[in-house]
C-alpha cells in the first residue's frame, strides 16, 4: 500500500546506505518536481522502523517544496538490497566500500584503512589491489572482496615521491590521481633491478617528458624510457 505525508521527520536514513547526499541530485530532482509532480508514481521505499532504503535524495527534494512524499513500507526488505534499487544512479566504488564497511566486512575495512595510511583514493587502491580482472571488480561489488596482504608490493612512499616531484616541475598533474598512473610506477618499482636513485635522478633531469597517457601501458613505457635513459644496464618492464 502506497502511502503519503508531509512529516518528512518521521524517516531516518540507514547506516549503510549511499555515503553521501548528492545536493546537486537534489537540486535537478526539485526542479523536475515543480516542472511535473510525478513523485506519487515512484514511492520512497521504507522499512518497518522508517529506515530509507530507495529515495532519500527525493526525500529532501519534496522537503525542500513542502510537497507530499509517497512512500510504501517494505516490511521484508532489507539494507541488502539498496543496492538492487538504486539503478536510476548506479553506486560507485566508494558506495560499495562504505556500504560493506558499515557492514563489519573485514576485508573492506582492510581496504579502507590502506587508503587512509597511505593517502591514495579508493579508485587508485582498488586498481592496486585486484589490477585490472574484471572478475575482482564483480567480487568486490557483490562483497567477496579479499585484500591481498601477502601479495601487495608496492612501495608507496616511492609513489608519493615521484608525484611530489612531478607536482614541483610540471604545471598540469591531475594525471597522478589516475589508477594507470600508479599501475605504471608500480610496475617499474617492482621490477627486480629497479635501483632508487637511478629513478629518482633521471626524473628530476626528463620530469618534462610525464604527461597524461591513453593506457597503462603507455605509462609503463614512459616510466621505463626515463629510468633507462643514458643507462648502459637497460631494464624492460613491458
Amino acid at each position: 500500500m502506497i502511502h503519503k505525508t508531509k512529516d518528512y521527520e518521521k524517516f531516518n536514513f540507514i547506516e549503510g546506505n549511499r555515503f553521501k547526499i548528492n545536493h546537486g541530485h537534489v537540486r535537478n530532482l526539485v526542479n523536475s518536481i515543480k516542472q511535473r509532480n510525478l513523485l506519487q508514481y515512484r514511492p520512497i521505499e521504507v522499512d518497518s522502523s522508517f529506515g530509507i532504503i530507495d529515495g532519500q535524495h527525493r526525500l529532501l527534494a519534496a522537503k525542500a517544496l513542502g510537497v507530499d512524499i509517497y512512500y510504501e513500507i517494505k516490511k521484508d526488505l532489507t539494507i541488502n538490497e539498496v543496492i538492487a534499487l538504486n539503478n536510476s544512479r548506479p553506486w560507485g566504488i566508494a558506495d560499495y566500500l562504505h556500504f560493506y564497511v558499515t557492514k563489519g566486512f573485514v576485508e573492506y575495512i582492510k581496504l579502507k584503512d590502506f587508503c587512509e595510511k597511505n593517502n591514495i583514493n579508493i579508485s587508485v587502491a582498488l586498481s592496486l589491489t585486484i589490477g585490472r580482472a574484471l572478475d575482482g571488480r564483480v567480487n568486490f561489488r557483490e562483497g567477496r572482496y579479499v585484500f591481498p596482504e601477502d601479495k601487495l608490493n608496492v612501495d608507496i612512499n616511492y609513489i608519493h615521491e615521484t608525484i611530489s616531484v612531478i607536482k614541483r616541475k610540471n604545471t598540469y598533474s591531475a594525471y597522478v590521481n589516475s589508477p594507470r598512473f600508479w599501475n605504471g610506477l608500480a610496475r617499474l618499482f617492482n621490477h627486480p633491478d629497479f635501483i632508487e636513485y637511478r629513478w629518482f635522478s633521471n626524473l628530476e633531469k626528463l620530469c618534462g617528458r610525464i604527461g597524461p597517457c591513453v593506457s597503462l601501458n603507455d605509462y609503463t613505457k614512459m616510466f621505463q624510457d626515463i629510468y633507462n635513459y643514458h643507462q648502459r644496464e637497460k631494464i624492460e618492464v613491458i
